[in-house]
């Protein structure tokens, strides 16, 4: 297994890549390829080909992304630059939500169809696997099969996701006694991403919450060494566990591909959205992930109206930002505020929040919540 990670580096020495963006045309023809198909060869239901193959294309014909074309474009441009591509859960063929639908079924033969590796520009253009898998009602057994994957070759992006969030607890001896200290342990690197749908948007009972605050946790706490003179330099090489909460399918992107580019790897706990799988605000331009753009750790929304200055601060991470936006738009008590995005929780982006906070201009009268 050695020979496979030649060029890679202990993650003490790793960098991060330049940028995680690709060439915008390529990514265009990657997420109408993932819904082409041959009428006479397929097909599609009918809902299917209208709320998912249809709008798929009139999205990226706008010049717009949402979450799920945001991933297909991640995995698409991966296996074009030569990585290997693995997901595998409880329901990720079609998506939990009825969001990927990665493979489709069709109606007439009842086989099942992968446009994204048998539509002829991916066939033509793809250097590496994609592999996509529906596990049984187990959460030990798979995830750990995938970790294993992981660190038996560096160009594997492995990914494991729950049906919900909650269902990660039947793994937890892989989490505590082989994923967070892999590195530490046995100088071996992982860069298993886990993917858990969370949120409370009426699901009940286990169905809810991805316990972040477990995963944080669980988080070295030697990340910001005060020798270092910029605080944060090392803080990606020194987490043993990568934290996300991400609002934006561009960011979703970036991550992923951030993910294979970097010279190193670190496991990646990803609290994915529900709602806003399909909300009309969590959409990108497509213009966020070409060439040039990278992950934003934090993001700065000003809402200001008459002198522009700002008098309340709200900081929030994931999906609750999409309610908070709406209040702070709609209530005129809540003119001149400010929302900043907490999009990666570790290691934690204490720079970008600093600069964040240098734009606003604080005052001493300013008013800073944390709304959760």
């Amino acid at each position: 297994m050695t020979h496979k990670w030649k060029g890679m580096a202990f993650s003490t020495f790793g960098t991060e890549p330049k940028h995680t963006g690709y060439d915008s045309e390529k990514l265009k023809k990657i997420a109408h390829a993932s819904v082409e198909y041959s009428p006479d060869r397929f097909t599609p239901h009918e809902r299917i080909k209208r709320t998912h193959i249809e709008a798929r294309k009139k999205l990226v014909d706008s010049g717009k992304v949402d979450w799920a074309t945001a991933e297909v474009m991640a995995l698409g441009s991966l296996l074009q630059e030569g990585y290997n591509v693995r997901l595998s859960g409880e329901d990720v063929e079609r998506g939990t939500f009825s969001h990927r639908h990665l493979l489709m079924v069709d109606q007439q033969t009842n086989r099942k169809f992968f446009p994204l590796k048998s539509s002829p520009y991916m066939y033509e253009t793809r250097r590496g696997r994609i592999r996509v898998f529906n596990s049984n009602l187990s959460e030990y057994g798979p995830l750990s099969f995938e970790y294993g994957y992981t660190l038996e070759n560096p160009k594997n992006l492995c990914m494991w996701e729950a049906q919900f969030g909650d269902f990660y607890n039947p793994a937890q001896i892989l989490f505590d006694q082989y994923l967070l200290g892999t590195e530490e342990k046995w100088l071996r690197q992982t860069g298993l991403v886990v993917l858990l749908p969370h949120g409370n948007d009426g699901a009940g009972p286990e169905h809810s919450s991805c316990h972040l605050e477990r995963f944080l946790q669980k988080v070295n706490s030697n990340i910001y060494d005060e020798s270092d003179i910029d605080g944060e330099e090392l803080s990606y090489q020194r987490a043993n566990l990568h934290i996300a909460n991400c609002t934006t399918p561009s960011n979703y992107f970036h991550i992923l591909r951030r993910q294979m580019l970097r010279n190193y790897r670190k496991p990646l706990i990803l609290a994915t959205p529900k709602q806003g799988l399909r909300h009309p605000t969590m959409r990108s331009d497509i213009k966020e992930l070409e060439e040039g753009t990278e992950f934003a750790p934090v993001i700065l929304e000003k809402l200001t109206k008459r002198d522009g200055k700002i008098k309340k601060i709200f900081f929030c991470s994931g999906a609750v930002h999409m309610k908070l936006q709406q209040v702070v738009t709609t209530e005129k008590h809540y003119e001149n505020c400010a929302i900043i995005r907490i999009e990666e929780l570790s290691p934690f982006p204490m720079n970008e929040v600093y600069d964040a906070l240098k734009d606003i201009h604080l005052e001493k009268e300013t008013e800073i919540y944390y709304v959760q």
